[in-house]
């Protein structure tokens, strides 16, 4: 294996594909026999009225986990949306807690990370330790006066809330490589490497 080196400090601004380096601020260079770009993630904000009511949160900091943490009670009915691993692992936490739990989710869970086996898999997990899916259907709407109360699905079903935690999933941070020279999150490369 190749030798590996963390820099502190530094940052890419531009790669030059031809040459296989990365420019780096302050003007060093790195050639590269393989790139991997792993810039993290940014979560997805839901689009949706009511998703700035009390109660619902996002799921992106340590802030963000201690709120909900301190949210999950006996007795609390907490809908999440989004069935990521994420999503998941609040509503199994949720559950154990006490919590009466549905998960939304309008496609498979899981579905861009697994097999339709393992996703199967963690449905009936869930489910057996008393977690309710409404899978087909995305959320339409928060409705509550001055905090959550219930939320809406694009069926026009809804679920009642104490609660909702909007585990919605993510997307690649991709703006700052557009400018670097780097058409990732647009195509992959033939070797399949970003």
């Amino acid at each position: 294996m190749g030798s590996r080196e963390l820099r502190r400090g530094p940052h890419a601004i531009r790669i030059d594909r031809d040459r296989r380096r990365v420019e780096m601020s302050g003007g060093a260079a790195i050639e590269y026999g393989h790139l991997v770009l792993a810039t993290g993630p940014r979560q997805r904000r839901l689009a949706v009225p009511g998703v700035d009511l009390l109660d619902v949160f996002g799921l992106r900091t340590i802030a963000d986990a201690i709120a909900i943490r301190e949210r999950l009670a006996d007795g609390l009915r907490l809908v999440v949306v989004v069935a990521g691993f994420i999503g998941l692992e609040i509503a199994a936490t949720a559950r154990a807690l006490g919590a009466e739990v549905t998960v939304v989710e309008i496609a498979r869970p899981m579905g861009r990370a697994v097999s339709p086996i393992i996703s199967d898999y963690f449905i009936k997990a869930h489910t057996g330790e008393g977690v309710r899916f409404r899978i087909g259907w995305g959320l339409a709407e928060v409705r509550g006066v001055d905090k959550a109360e219930a939320v809406v699905l694009t069926d026009g079903g809804s679920c009642r809330s104490t609660s909702a935690a909007a585990a919605s999933g993510s997307s690649r941070k991709t703006r700052s490589l557009a400018s670097a020279g780097s058409n990732a999150g647009t195509a992959s490369s033939s070797t399949g490497f970003w």
